[in-house]
């Protein structure tokens, strides 16, 4: 008794390891008994349709991956790449349908403008009206033949550049007026307002082209006028500035003939006008007849053509300085002799068929008997620009 007294606890510590040492096995043997009979009576066929399952699924997975991983590729790709990609397939679909719109579908009126629209030397932003140039071959000088009847302002300082355009278009029936700056264009444009269109050198002195077109768009009688610079500035800031100054369209130095055809058949109206440029013929023909009727002083002069030349030849002596002296008088306040001037110029002016300076003679001379100070300023000025057209007129019809 001794013995287990001493070794008590020693005793109790190994009984306790057996206790769970025996706890242990019969869990186990528990365990192994459970997983016995689970597998005699589970399915076999079951289980083997499971993972026969299982592989199917597995196999399904790795062609779904084998078919998107082009896919994938495809997001991979850059952005620049899949644009140009769907823009491809865009344009192809659009070039397999065009033929078949454009034999079937009528064209609209937008779609008929787009395709007529300003060329690139007109200001998109000009008001006046054009038309549209046809196709054409090479120009020559007789092409311009068609615009026969024209007047147009030349604003050219230098003198070759003058002569190129004389040259161009001596031939054509085009009335030609030469300006050598932009006052001496103002000045034209005053003494006759029958211009169709006006070509304007950019850079001159005394007034450049961009202030005179400024000026001349201001004025109401002139704004229907087109005005076509001329300038071999062709940058785009230099385009730009001419536009904005109002001119309607430009041509590059040096000329060329094709490009100022191009621009007479626009800006003129020629296809749509044909009847009104020989109503304008008609009308110079009577405003001619009106400073200088030949066959009405012809007639006056007994039908002697020869006599009727001397006569003006007369007068272009005696008279050539009348405005002149016209002035003086008028500044002096010579009124009387003022008088007596315009009732000579009067009655000559009268026998040589000029209708219109005879009548502005007259018109003066009543405005100086009545003291009517406007009314004489305003009737001279007429009465200048008429006499100075009359014997334009004479030395054209003397030579």
């Amino acid at each position: 008794m001794p013995f287990i007294e001493q070794n008590l606890d020693i005793i109790l510590a190994g009984s306790a390891i057996l206790i769970v040492i025996v706890v242990y096995i019969v869990i186990k043997k528990r365990n192994k008994v459970q997983k016995d009979q689970i597998y005699d009576y589970s399915d076999i066929e079951v289980v083997e349709d499971i993972y026969a399952k299982e592989e199917e699924e597995e196999e399904e997975e790795e062609e779904d991956k084998q078919q998107e991983a082009p896919k994938e590729d495809t997001k991979e790709q850059p952005n620049e790449e899949i644009e140009e990609e769907e823009e491809t397939k865009i344009e192809d679909d659009i070039s397999s349908q065009a033929p078949q719109e454009s034999i079937n579908a009528p064209q609209t009126q937008e779609q008929q403008s787009e395709q007529t629209k300003k060329p690139s030397n007109f200001n998109p932003d000009s008001k006046i009206p054009t038309t549209e140039v046809p196709p054409h071959g090479k120009i020559v000088k007789d092409n311009f033949k068609e615009f026969s009847g024209l007047k147009i302002l030349v604003a050219e300082d230098n003198l070759i550049n003058q002569k190129v355009i004389a040259g161009t278009l001596n031939e054509s029936g085009i009335e030609l007026v030469f300006a050598n700056d932009g006052l001496e264009a103002l000045s034209s444009l005053n003494n006759a307002k029958d211009f169709d269109i006006i070509l304007m050198d950019a850079h001159m002195p005394n007034m450049d082209g961009f202030e005179t077109t400024k000026k001349i768009k201001e004025n109401p009688e002139f704004v229907d006028i087109p005005i076509i610079a001329l300038s071999g500035d062709v940058a785009a800031d230099d385009i730009k500035k001419m536009y904005d100054a109002g001119m309607d369209a430009h041509l590059e130095k040096p000329l060329k003939m094709d490009a100022l055809y191009d621009i007479l058949y626009a800006f003129t109206k020629k296809e749509q006008n044909k009847e009104s440029i020989e109503e304008k013929k008609e009308d110079k023909k009577k405003e001619a007849n009106l400073l200088l009727d030949k066959e009405l002083g012809i007639e006056i002069s007994g039908g002697d053509e020869s006599f009727y030349k001397e006569i003006l030849s007369e007068f272009m002596k005696d008279y050539k300085d009348a405005q002149t002296r016209l002035r003086s008088m008028l500044e002096k306040g010579d009124l009387k002799s003022a008088d007596a001037l315009l009732l000579d110029i009067s009655g000559i002016t009268a026998n040589i068929g000029a209708e219109q300076t005879h009548s502005l003679a007259q018109t003066l001379r009543e405005a100086i008997k009545a003291r009517q100070k406007e009314k004489i300023i305003k009737t001279y000025q007429e009465f200048v620009r008429s006499f100075t057209s009359l014997t334009k007129a004479i030395k054209d019809y003397l030579v």
